[in-house]
């Protein structure tokens, strides 16, 4: 693929949409990315909001080529927003883990920190 854009979810996930072995071609930069508009109409601090929903995305295994950088979170409507990543790898991010969790920069989880890179706050699973 070139990129991945994630757009507004039409109903509250149950569950995370998983993306697997996903090979990107150095295209475009960032690899990943979604809206980043605010919420309008709803409560963005609810993970059950039907207004401004969250996105909840589980990313296994994903292959960059060098210089490419992997993901621009940004803003979301939803505070709860989460993009769960597993078996990563990259030549340009050597010192990150294999398996976190992305989220809202004003969505300090506990044991992350901001990674400016990616505009969002980074926690080590």
């Amino acid at each position: 693929m070139d990129n991945v854009g994630v757009v507004d979810y039409t109903f509250v996930p149950e569950s995370a949409l998983v993306l697997r072995d996903v090979t990107f071609t150095g295209e475009r930069s960032p690899a990943f990315t979604q809206v980043h508009d605010a919420c309008s109409g709803g409560d963005e601090t609810d993970p059950q909001d039907g207004e401004c929903i969250f996105a909840w995305l589980l990313i296994e295994n994903p292959v960059f080529p060098a210089g490419v950088v992997p993901f621009d979170f940004g803003w979301h409507q939803n505070l709860n927003t989460v993009w769960e990543v597993r078996g990563f790898s990259h030549l340009d991010y050597p010192d990150l883990p294999a398996n976190f969790d992305l989220y809202r920069a004003d969505n300090m989880v506990a044991g992350g920190s901001y990674h400016a890179d990616f505009d969002a706050w980074l926690v080590p699973q």
